[in-house]
């Protein structure tokens, strides 16, 4: 079993904690923040080594307890190496998977040179803390940020924030975010950060709730997972692998779109620009992670691909491929490809949020499309939205 600290999910901390439970709460209100709230992580001040000395410690993979003279010693030890505790990590899981009762030695820096015996829930703790840390610095620079950019909007977003939990689950409308509050919203605080699929599909929720209320029900946009599931088809039929034979999105999209059941099919796409200018769809083992985001609009009515993209590198020949594969299962004819009016950036990070701007216009003519200098203010301003969604669905 390969750890790594740094990629340390909240299942595989879970995981952890069944090798070695968590902290006493005595101790880990001495220890940890005194709730999992954002503002009282951000406030809390972590302990650090305080000598290079080398020691080694035993860890018992049967006890848990402690003594009052381990006490004074279990935050001095807090913060071994990465590479140290990725290989205690390792150790004391392999221990576990193999039912053995021995304990587990390990040498990192912390001070003194005697042995020292702790209990397994310091792997707990040491695992917890990097994560909480990590969720310290990036909130302080969010809301830092947040202040900076757009002050006017900041203290009512920012008394929302710091009152979420920093690792609570996005809801389960939010289709394919991630689990993790901390690595999905705080990088809308940021001016220039740049936007991943699950930031793509709360907003992408958020724009279909929005036409529902309208009354525009002939118009349907995908979350990211449609184009993703359509290239693996399109791979696998082009491979000679054959096509899954289970109802799938995109036969129900297609079917959707040749009955006049949908006019518009609306797709945020994921691509890769190369040096060279070209634009391909990425090869990944595991989903598409592309460097750029652009909006593919289907006329059904009119049979028309229309691309475009924020960067205006007009229409990418492998994704038109991959959508007339597709229609070709319900349509007669190849599709119409052309060029289509969009929102426009002027900078290298905000593709995500012209491409949203451009399928909601598509979606719905009378959003007006967002202008560059805008970009930053429209970004916070989906971060209010989606915070409002959260409380709604929390409360």
């Amino acid at each position: 079993m390969d750890f790594n600290i740094q990629d340390l999910t909240l299942d595989a901390l879970g995981a952890l904690s069944r090798v070695a439970p968590l902290p006493p709460t005595g101790i880990a209100g001495v220890l940890l923040p005194c709730s999992p709230l954002i503002r009282d992580v951000c406030t809390f001040e972590f302990g650090t080594m305080s000598t290079n000395d080398s020691i080694t410690v035993e860890f018992d993979a049967n006890g848990t307890g402690t003594t009052p003279e381990m006490l004074p010693l279990i935050p001095m030890a807090s913060l071994p190496s990465l590479n140290q505790l990725n290989d205690l990590l390792q150790r004391a899981l392999a221990v576990h998977s193999e039912a053995q009762h021995s304990n587990i030695t390990f040498t990192y820096v912390a001070g003194g040179d005697m042995p020292i015996k702790l209990p397994t829930w310091t792997l707990v703790y040491w695992a917890l803390k990097y994560q909480l840390v990590c969720s310290q610095t990036v909130w302080c620079e969010a809301l830092a940020s947040l202040r900076v950019f757009h002050p006017d909007l900041s203290s009512n977003l920012s008394a929302t924030i710091v009152n979420l939990q920093w690792n609570h689950p996005l809801p389960n409308e939010f289709t394919h975010a991630g689990t993790e509050t901390v690595q999905c919203l705080s990088r809308y605080c940021h001016a220039n950060d740049w936007l991943y699929g699950h930031h793509m599909d709360q907003m992408i929720s958020l724009i279909r709730e929005d036409l529902v209320g309208r009354g525009i029900t002939d118009v349907e946009v995908s979350l990211t997972e449609f184009f993703e599931s359509l290239v693996a088809q399109f791979r696998r039929d082009k491979k000679k692998e054959g096509v899954p034979t289970k109802r799938s999105p995109c036969q129900t999209y297609g079917e959707n779109l040749s009955i006049g059941a949908t006019s518009k099919h609306i797709i945020l796409v994921n691509i890769k620009l190369n040096p060279d200018g070209s634009v391909v769809i990425p090869e990944t083992k595991n989903g598409i992670f592309g460097n750029h985001w652009m909006t593919v609009v289907v006329d059904g009515y009119k049979e028309r691909i229309g691309f475009s993209d924020p960067l205006g590198y007009g229409i990418a020949p492998e994704v038109e491929a991959c959508f007339q594969w597709w229609l070709a299962h319900f349509f007669s004819k190849p599709f119409t490809v052309e060029v289509i009016g969009g929102s426009k950036q002027e900078d290298a990070s905000s593709c995500g949020l012209h491409s949203i701007s451009t399928a909601h216009h598509h979606a719905n003519p009378d959003i007006p499309l967002l202008m560059a200098d805008r970009t930053s203010r429209y970004r916070v301003e989906w971060l209010g939205l989606i915070l409002n969604k959260l409380i709604r669905q929390w409360t």
